[in-house]
């Protein structure tokens, strides 16, 4: 009797998801997801704290947008970065120069401004995957709010070093000026 040689196994073939197979995803699933390099990344619902903060920068921006012809964005608002690429920052701002990215679909290319409120579950990500993915995509400008320490991280393009500052100090942006956006008369939050 002759033992048969098994068949070799034969191991699926990882293809990375593009922008398209990104917004084909259900609209009815309750969970927010971004794209990162071809990997479908699920982020976490945010805070109080966390809402509560970009409600507010998305309010001060939309009024900004309106008196200079751009137009202010709220999560979930997709930016495809490339056709591997796609997020859903907390708030986006498209200058009058930029508004032929903004489509049916979201945001195809960079925005001018992007905000990302950095809770403690997103910090890392934040920082250390989507700030470094904004700027080499073209975005002119990123902010990372942190709630706790109540400081804005103004990062720009071309590699200038950032620039940290308190709610309630003037927030030293190259794409807006806003002033310190009131960010140090947010209703406190409970614990």
């Amino acid at each position: 009797m002759a033992i048969r040689k098994p068949a070799p196994l034969r191991i699926p073939r990882f293809e990375p998801l593009t922008v398209e197979d990104w917004y084909a995803l259900p609209e009815d699933d309750p969970n927010r997801y971004e794209l990162y390099e071809g990997m479908l990344v699920m982020a976490p619902p945010p805070d109080g704290r966390h809402f509560s903060i970009s409600s507010w920068l998305h309010g001060v921006l939309h009024n900004y947008a309106r008196a200079h012809a751009g137009r202010a964005f709220h999560a979930p608002a997709g930016v495809a970065l490339s056709r591997d690429t796609g997020f859903e920052p907390d708030v986006v701002y498209l200058s009058q120069e930029r508004m032929g990215r903004f489509g049916a679909r979201g945001i195809e290319g960079a925005p001018d401004l992007v905000v990302e409120v950095a809770s403690p579950s997103t910090r890392r990500y934040d920082v250390n995957t989507k700030l470094p993915a904004y700027l080499a995509a073209g975005v002119r400008e990123v902010w990372i709010v942190d709630p706790v320490a109540k400081t804005v991280t103004v990062h720009s393009e071309g590699g200038a070093a950032p620039v940290t500052v308190a709610f309630g100090e003037p927030i030293p942006s190259r794409v807006v000026d806003i002033g310190n956006a009131d960010l140090d008369r947010l209703p406190p939050l409970p614990d």
